[in-house]
C-alpha cells in the first residue's frame, strides 16, 4: 500500500515536468495553414506524410521540452526517411519561410530522443 501511494505521489509530482515535443507544419509562410500538429514525449519511427501533405511544408513550429534532454526532428525529402533535408539541433526551432532547399519538399519526418 505504502509502495502504490509513494509511486503515485511521485507520478503527480513529475507529471509538470514531463512535457514532450510537438511539431507543426503548415502550407503557408509565417505559420500560415496548419496541416500537421503532432506531439509525444517519445521518440517516433518514421512517419511518412499523407499524400495529399507531401511537398507542401512552408514554415514550421518544432518545440521540444523534456525532462531528461532534447529530442531533434529530421524532415525527409523522400518516404522512408530518406534524402534528408534539415534537422534540428536540440531545443526548439521555428521557421517562419523555409529556405528553397526545404520549402515544398517535405514527404516525411521522425523524432530522436
Amino acid at each position: 500500500m505504502k509502495t502504490t501511494v509513494f509511486a503515485t505521489c511521485l507520478l503527480a509530482a513529475l507529471s509538470p515536468i514531463v512535457s514532450g515535443w510537438r511539431l507543426q507544419l503548415y502550407s503557408g509562410e509565417v505559420y500560415q495553414g496548419e496541416f500537421l500538429d503532432r506531439s509525444g514525449s517519445t521518440g517516433t519511427d518514421c512517419t511518412n506524410l499523407a499524400r495529399k501533405y507531401k511537398n507542401k511544408a512552408m514554415s514550421m513550429k518544432w518545440d521540444s521540452d523534456v525532462w531528461y534532454g532534447d529530442c531533434d526532428v529530421y524532415l525527409y525529402h523522400r518516404d522512408g526517411c530518406n534524402a534528408e533535408l534539415a534537422r534540428s539541433i536540440g531545443g526548439d526551432w521555428n521557421v517562419p519561410r523555409f529556405s528553397s532547399d526545404v520549402a515544398r519538399k517535405i514527404n516525411s519526418y521522425r523524432v530522436d530522443c
